[in-house]
């Protein structure tokens, strides 16, 4: 499958005007629409992900997607394997009309790290986990 983008919502476009002897070169500006010199260009998941940093979110939740056979699970995203870098979550759903309209939709989120899961001195598990800890060191 092509697997051909319907849209994005960080604005990148999905398709462009190429011409039809050079599909590297955009038709020029002043080229009719339909013009048979001209062909629309779709992109696909694999071709995004150079203009923003959302794009390349977007390309990468789809590979894993994609590789993990789209399961119904949240699946985890992450850039680099750099300590502090973002995370992102992604899940897709099938849409699917009729016999010739399947639609994979791909939907991600940041995902926040979590501040509240601190155990201060005054907690009554405080002493027990620094005491597993420190058994756990020995």
């Amino acid at each position: 499958e092509p697997h051909h983008i319907v849209s994005l919502s960080t604005g990148t476009k999905v398709a462009i005007q190429v011409l039809v002897s050079d599909p590297s070169q955009l038709c020029p500006a002043n080229v009719q629409f339909g013009n048979k010199k001209c062909m629309t260009d779709r992109a696909t998941m694999d071709r995004i992900g150079h203009a923003s940093k959302d794009d390349i979110v977007l390309r990468e939740a789809y590979r894993r997607q994609l590789s993990a056979g789209y399961p119904q699970d949240l699946l985890f995203v992450k850039l680099s394997d750099e300590v502090g870098s973002d995370i992102y979550v992604c899940q897709s759903t099938l849409f699917q009309s009729g016999e010739n309209l399947r639609w994979r939709i791909i939907t991600v989120s940041p995902a926040f790290e979590s501040r509240s899961d601190v155990i201060l001195p005054k907690d009554p598990f405080y002493a027990p986990v620094i005491f597993i800890g420190i058994l756990g060191m020995l």
